[in-house]
């Protein structure tokens, strides 16, 4: 699944030439030494069928219309900070909505960060989107930077799977608490096995009951669309990914990879060279893709990098007998993979990988173990999984874990379903939300337990 990609935009303003300053900027008056910068603020386009080509994207960010599409959430205050070279860094917040204008010093390749904040209220999932830009400012003049925003921070997004309903809280304290289910959608009942959103923040829910995926706009269940569904005979739908860059849906069985449109439209079957067994899958920044499953023809857990682009190849792969038991699921994180490794023994249920150039997998670091045994209550401990499951999006930053199990306590089989966050493969600021049940600050995941 996909996490959270933060999308700089092309420095291309530089390099097609608009005006540079020039050394008689030096005898103007330092009255006159300003810019007026007008930023165009534009969201991803809606039309999954746009022009993705490198051209096209070029247009885009000359062309106002183009790039100014109609925002899927009402901004509270925007937030725009410019550095250079000879001033270090101004920062202005602005009242959300409209074009933005603000003076700024003259000179050359002048940064531009623009961060959204969505209102609150707002049935976007997104927390904050964001943009960049940079160009040269002629002085005196007015000068129009167009800035094209992609979601950058999200709310936490939860695939209540066997309760038939997607939680969105908006931290790990369950505050904000949402439910989207299939009374909200207009459908008797949904199974969401996975969730992922794209950069204008729209939903897209691996649905086990429809056995396809099923795209929202927001957490009120807004412009509903259901994609294709795919045959059962080709397998149960357990995964989906969103690329943010080539605005790409990928959806998986645990035989089929499948790639579409943002709408659906184009769905196409990926061939991957070799026997593979998918259990989960991520979309780096770089637009490659990254596999959770098995290497059937081995008979190992592996960690697949995929090249989803011409007739597909598998470019690189790690597996480890002695350490790889079970790969459950992936995340990209720049240039960390994580894993979960839900049969992991003592410190090693969740994997951290690097990739180098020659796509080469390395070790960094290895975290948690399961409980000493299945009678005590370890849930207090920090460190400890009774099965850790699935990677969540969302959380600002933080690994967010679907971890479930049982253990015995007072003659009782209890279920553990929750959620755990840790800001970094150490395990820093490890925090648990959740139960096992139906109500609010509960969850019912994949296991079913018999009592």
């Amino acid at each position: 699944m996909e996490k959270i990609k933060h999308i700089s935009i092309l420095t291309l303003i530089i390099t097609l030439g608009l005006v540079s300053c020039s050394d008689s900027e030096n005898r103007i008056s330092p009255l006159l030494r300003n810019t007026t910068v007008i930023l165009n603020t534009g969201l991803p386009p809606e039309s999954a069928s746009a022009d993705n080509s490198l051209l096209d994207r070029i247009r885009r960010l000359f062309v106002r219309d183009a790039v100014a599409q109609s925002a899927p959430a009402s901004f509270s205050s925007i937030r725009v900070r410019v550095t250079g070279a000879d001033f270090g860094v101004i920062e202005q917040t602005f009242a959300g909505g409209g074009l933005i204008s603000l003076s700024v010093p003259s000179g050359s390749f002048r940064q531009f960060e623009v961060t959204a904040f969505t209102a609150p209220g707002d049935p976007n999932p997104a927390v904050t989107f964001r943009g960049t830009a940079a160009a040269n400012l002629p002085a005196g003049e007015t000068v129009s930077v167009p800035v094209l925003m992609r979601l950058s921070e999200i709310r936490i997004i939860v695939p209540d799977f066997l309760n038939g309903r997607i939680i969105v809280m908006d931290d790990m304290s369950g505050a904000g608490w949402t439910v989207i289910d299939g009374g909200k959608l207009g459908l008797d009942t949904i199974q969401p096995f996975d969730v992922d959103f794209d950069a204008r923040g729209r939903i897209y829910i691996a649905d086990q009951v429809s056995n396809g995926i099923i795209r929202i706009d927001n957490i009120l269940g807004d412009n509903m669309k259901n994609f294709e569904s795919i045959s059962r005979d080709e397998g149960t739908l357990t995964a989906v990914a969103v690329d943010h860059i080539n605005d790409r849906v990928y959806y998986a069985t645990s035989a089929t990879l499948y790639q579409s449109n943002l709408d659906g439209s184009d769905k196409q079957p990926k061939s991957i060279p070799g026997f593979v067994s998918i259990n989960g899958i991520d979309v780096a920044p770089d637009g490659m893709l990254y596999i959770a499953g098995t290497d059937i023809s081995k008979e190992s857990a592996a960690v697949f990098k995929y090249d989803p682009n011409g007739s597909g190849a598998i470019v690189g792969q790690y597996s480890n007998g002695a350490l790889l038991y079970a790969a459950s699921d992936v995340m990209a994180r720049g240039q960390n993979i994580y894993v979960i490794n839900s049969s992991g023994g003592i410190d090693n249920m969740i994997l951290q990988l690097a990739v180098d150039s020659s796509n080469i997998f390395t070790l960094v670091n290895n975290y948690g173990s399961p409980p000493v045994d299945l009678v005590t209550d370890y849930t207090k401990i920090p460190g400890l999984f009774y099965g850790p499951q699935h990677f969540i999006g969302g959380g600002n930053g933080a690994l967010i874990i679907i971890d479930e199990g049982s253990f015995i306590f007072s003659d009782f089989l209890t279920p553990v379903d929750r959620l755990i966050a840790i800001q970094d493969i150490q395990g820093n600021g490890w925090t648990t939300y959740g139960q096992s049940g139906t109500e609010t600050g509960m969850f019912d995941f994949y296991q079913t337990i018999s009592f």
